[in-house]
Parts: structure tokens; sequence; C-alpha cells
């Protein structure tokens, strides 16, 4: 996302409520509601892991949703890559958690990960599953990781376990109608997805 002021020709708009700490007469750390207006763009883009290069890149108005030109983003960087490569997975943040479009993206024989929110059901699943089956073996690397710059600058090694939970089935967005489908009809089978937990 990128902001911009109201004057900036082709900028777009959007406004939602924010919660901000109340001054005035109002009781110490009491919030009130706003409404925030933000002008930009929305940027959609797919790089490289390793070198960081871009593949495809599309500009929109920032009022559009996340999800909107994802699959158009893939196809134009597959076909930027074709010549002498193929795209096999994509990583995606938050933002583009779409069941339809997600499965869209697997249907193209393409990996994805994704970061479920917390308080998603196959998210609590697959943290009860990682605690409560002692068949699945965790696996635990560590990463040297560079903090700070100049002479303060040290490397920290961070320790991290992860649990894989492989056909979890309470991933119910996860179908070529996403979140609109209808999951409680009798013939409704859901698609399994394999999850990654990361414990520390």
């Amino acid at each position: 996302m990128y902001e911009t002021t109201a004057k900036f020709k082709g900028r777009g708009c959007v406004t939602y409520k924010r919660k901000v700490s109340a001054r005035g007469r109002r009781k110490n750390g009491e919030l009130k509601e706003v409404k925030v207006t933000l002008y930009g763009w929305k940027v959609w883009a797919i790089y490289e892991i390793e070198t960081g290069i871009p593949l495809s890149i599309k500009i929109d108005t920032i009022e559009k949703p996340d999800n909107l030109h994802v699959l158009a983003v893939l196809e134009q960087a597959k076909e930027n890559v074709r010549p002498s490569s193929a795209i096999d997975s994509l990583v995606l943040d938050r933002g583009f958690l779409d069941g339809k479009m997600l499965y869209n993206i697997d249907l193209q024989g393409i990996e994805f990960v994704i970061p479920l929110k917390r308080n998603m059901e196959a998210a609590r699943d697959a943290r009860q599953l990682a605690l409560d089956h002692a068949n699945l073996p965790p696996v635990t690397r560590e990463v040297s990781v560079p903090r700070g710059y100049g002479k303060k600058r040290y490397i920290e090694k961070l320790l991290t376990t992860l649990v894989a939970v492989p056909d979890l089935m309470t991933c119910d967005w996860f179908n070529p109608q996403g979140s609109k489908a209808n999951t409680t009809k009798k013939d409704y089978e859901p698609i399994p997805l394999n999850a990654v937990v990361v414990k520390e």
C-alpha cells in the first residue's frame, strides 16, 4: 500500500473506522471510534524469493480488495519466466486468505504457503493436533539472524521448532466456491490441506 494526499491525481481512497485513545473529559485509557480516510494505491507483486527480483507487478487504487489481482499477477509472472523456468510455489501473506483463489492456485499445480489467522478453526485444530500426537515429530532448526547496524551489529541465533500436520480437514473455506460454499450439505467433502505449526 502506498499512501498519498487527497490532491494526488488518479489516487483511490478508502475510509474505515479505527479506535484511538480518547482525550478530554473521557476516562484515562478509554477508546473512541473515529473515521480514517487513506488515499493512494495498492501494489501487487511477485518476487523471486532468493534474489528479490520482481517477476510481475500490478498497481491499482487503494480501495481495491487484496485478492483482486492475484491470479492475473501470477499468470503474468508465469509468462515472464516461461522461457527459462517455472513457478512451482508461492508464499502469500494473510491479506490473500481467500479459499477460492487459493483453490485456483492449487489447480495450477503451484504449492502455496500462507499463515492462518490465529482465531480460525483450522489454526486452532492444527495447534491442538500438534500437541496431541506424538507421531508428529518436530523439526528444529537454528538460524543466524543479523541485528543492528555498524558497531552495534550482532548475530542472534534463533531456534525454531516446526511440527508438520498432514491432511487438516477443517479448512472448509478451501474449495471452488470459497467461503460461500454450503459446507453443511450432506454431500460436502472437505479438501485436506497440510499445515505447519511453529512452536517456538
